[in-house]
């Protein structure tokens, strides 16, 4: 069984959201998101991430998925203000359709970045919501 270690500043970012009330509206990934993939180092595409920003409410988690050209492990890291789970997966699917892991991110604002067993690196950035009806 794997433990997740939580930074003491995470816990403490997330403490401070405990005053949000849940989104008034259903949202598989708290809020509105804007789709597209995000170029990968050298302008290869070769691992994108969907949604590349994604617009939380209130303390509902997010789903971000990472999808690369390749099987292995792909590696999901978070700047202050977020909370990333887990932090690296295994990418599952086909060759020639991509392999693709989904990871979970709460928080306030900051910028998750993946990066696949080559190197290549996308990125998506994470941001409360201004939007009447998502309690801040």
């Amino acid at each position: 069984m794997k433990r997740l270690l939580i930074p003491a500043t995470a816990i403490v970012l997330l403490a401070g959201c405990s005053n949000m009330s849940t989104p008034t509206r259903p949202s598989s990934i708290g809020g509105a998101v804007r789709e597209g993939a995000s170029a990968a180092k050298g302008g290869n595409p070769s691992i994108t991430v969907e949604p590349t920003e994604v617009v939380l409410c209130g303390t509902a988690p997010a789903t971000v998925t990472a999808t690369t050209n390749f099987a292995g492990t792909i590696i999901g890291s978070a700047t202050p203000g977020c909370l990333l789970t887990p932090g690296s997966a295994e990418a599952t699917g086909d060759p020639g359709n991509g392999h693709s892991a989904t990871f979970t991110v709460q928080g306030v604002s900051c910028t998750l970045t993946f990066t696949d067993k080559k190197g290549n690196t996308a990125t998506a950035t994470v941001r409360q919501s201004t939007e009447v009806g998502c309690a801040l």
